[in-house]
Order: structure tokens, then C-alpha cells, then sequence
């Protein structure tokens, strides 16, 4: 009787456990991002960009400069919640656009947002995020050269499977434990 209720301790534990690793790693492939960029105050881009492998990417020019945001760029070290942002001109200096904001929202891919991290490009851009959205915003931003990269750093949310399993296991343990106290 004692090898029974051992095993069926230990089964509760795994239960336990297996409710914690079935939480889904983040990802943005498959999922429908928007994408807002401004210039100086205009709207340069305001797209939904269904996100595929291995990268999607919305582009549009303004003021004689081609505007890229890609999502997710795939460079090295990128777990797939990424993105890049490419201002370029065809001139052979670089220059500046001033009050330049990039947001991506509707980023809900079994995890939230908890951080972002600029990776690549000049600095000076500040961010910010909320649990679906990420927002970036430079005073000013150089043009021609830099690719400013960005990784977004989420949190998984355990699944409703994930979720009934744990219970499952404190229940079990919960009952294993009132059974030890009952026999004493």
C-alpha cells in the first residue's frame, strides 16, 4: 500500500512539473503585428504585417528616405522576437530625421512582453513596452548607415493545459499529505 501511495506522490509531483514545461516558448511567427511608423510627426507607415518564416518585412518611403521594418530579422542570437528597423537614403552621406517613433502592437503570441533591448544601431532611441506592444522613439536618427535592431524579451503564459495539470498535482498532494496525517 505504501509503493502505491510513493507512486502516486510521485505522480502528483510530475503532474506538478509537467504543468510548468508545457508553457509556450514566444515566438511572432504567425502572428499579425502593427506596425506604426512616424517621421516628424507624419504617419509613414501604419500596416498590419502578418509575420512568416523566416522574416516579413513592411516598407514605405517618405521624404526621399526608404523606411524598413522587418519582423523577425533572424540574426544570430534572435529566439524569433525580434525586429529591425532600416532608415536608408541613396546619398552617399548619412543624415538625420528628427522625432522618429516605431511601435509594433497586437504582439500576444502565448507570452507577454517584459523587456526590450536595443541589440544593433546607434543609441539614443528610448523604448518602452506594455504586455502586447513594444515603442521605440529617437529624438533623432541617423540615416544611410545604421540598422537598429531590437529584441523583445517575453514571458511565457502557461497554457490552460499547463495549468489543469499543476492543479492536478497540488490536489494530489494536498490529498497524499491528509492521507499521511489521517494514519498518524
Amino acid at each position: 500500500m505504501r509503493n502505491i501511495k510513493g507512486i502516486a506522490v510521485g505522480l502528483c509531483l510530475a503532474a506538478a512539473i509537467v504543468g510548468f514545461s508545457t508553457s509556450s516558448k514566444a515566438t511572432l511567427i504567425g502572428t499579425d503585428v502593427d506596425v506604426f511608423l512616424s517621421v516628424g510627426g507624419t504617419t509613414v507607415i501604419n500596416q498590419t504585417l502578418s509575420v512568416t518564416a523566416p522574416s516579413s518585412s513592411v516598407s514605405a518611403n517618405f521624404g526621399g528616405v526608404d523606411y524598413s521594418v522587418i519582423v523577425p530579422d533572424g540574426l544570430p542570437g534572435s529566439d524569433g522576437s525580434s525586429f529591425t528597423l532600416i532608415p536608408f537614403n541613396f546619398s552617399f552621406g548619412g543624415d538625420f530625421r528628427s522625432d522618429v517613433l516605431l511601435t509594433l502592437s497586437s504582439l500576444n503570441a502565448g507570452s507577454i512582453v517584459s523587456g526590450l533591448s536595443q541589440t544593433g544601431g546607434f543609441a539614443g532611441g528610448t523604448t518602452s513596452f506594455t504586455d502586447t506592444s513594444v515603442t521605440v522613439s529617437w529624438s533623432s536618427i541617423q540615416v544611410g548607415l545604421p540598422t537598429y535592431h531590437f529584441d523583445i524579451e517575453t514571458t511565457a503564459v502557461p497554457e490552460p493545459v499547463g495549468i489543469t495539470f499543476f492543479s492536478i498535482g497540488l490536489v494530489g498532494l494536498a490529498f497524499a499529505r491528509r492521507e499521511r496525517t489521517a494514519r498518524r
